[in-house]
């Protein structure tokens, strides 16, 4: 793992004293708050539908992107609430990325492995044929998933871009304090965890909560109405200089 970057992340769209968001200084589109879930802190976005268009058109002013997404493709996720709507949600930033950035997918069924490797965001419909053909199958392996994306992260890294693993689950899995450490060391060397939760029931387990506040990500349960777009605001984490 490398030493902690010089340049400090910076959210984005950037949080201002009120809370509010804003992508410009003319409109405040995207409005920021914070709950709590279980004694837990988590970040929540809200974008009214009127507004989605603009913050979805083009990640033009952002950092080039090193993502790493972590996919639970095990059985429990044959849903039309989970696989689908993760497609989706993974289908809605490739039409957005750029040359520079770079999207990885490891998926973890049984023993995790790479799905695709890095990969330049100009080949869209190469990443769309990988999404495509996911299948779920299998137990989870969610340890194994995070130090292979973690891995693949580091060896990717962008120095001062946005480096980021999205873990996208239905549910908890055992997590070792071995894993807890990595997740925190990393973010503190500025690659990034981000939980995205689907399915209608609500997790009770706290480790997906716990993994995204030492990852310093945020925990976002994703619906029909937000899997369009949280992906796109993942992406948009890190604004250029």
């Amino acid at each position: 793992m490398r030493a902690p970057a010089n340049t400090p992340v910076q959210r984005a769209p950037v949080r201002s004293d009120n809370g509010v968001a804003s992508l410009s200084k003319e409109r405040t589109v995207i409005h920021h708050d914070t709950i709590y879930v279980d004694r837990t802190k988590v970040d929540t976005v809200y974008i009214h539908p009127a507004d989605r268009q603009e913050v979805a058109t083009s990640l033009k002013g952002f950092t080039p992107n090193n993502l790493v997404l972590l996919l639970d493709v095990s059985a429990s996720m044959d849903s039309p609430y989970k696989l689908p709507l993760l497609k989706k949600s993974v289908k809605s930033l490739l039409g957005l990325l750029r040359p520079e950035d770079q999207l990885s997918i490891v998926v973890y069924s049984g023993k995790a492995r790479v799905a695709l490797k890095p990969t330049s965001g100009a080949k869209a419909d190469e990443i769309a044929n990988v999404i495509d053909q996911l299948q779920s199958d299998g137990d989870t392996d969610g340890n194994g998933g995070i130090r292979l994306a973690h891995k693949l992260a580091d060896k990717q890294y962008i120095r001062g871009g946005n480096n980021r693993i999205v873990l996208a689950t239905d549910g908890e899995f055992p997590v070792s304090d071995d894993t807890y450490q990595l997740v925190h060391k990393a973010s503190n060397q500025a690659i990034y965890l981000t939980i995205f939760t689907f399915g209608r029931k609500k997790i009770s387990s706290q480790r997906p909560q716990k993994l995204a506040q030492l990852g310093q990500g945020t925990y976002t349960p994703i619906t029909p109405e937000n899997a369009d777009i949280q992906l796109i605001l993942e992406a948009q984490a890190k604004k250029s200089p």
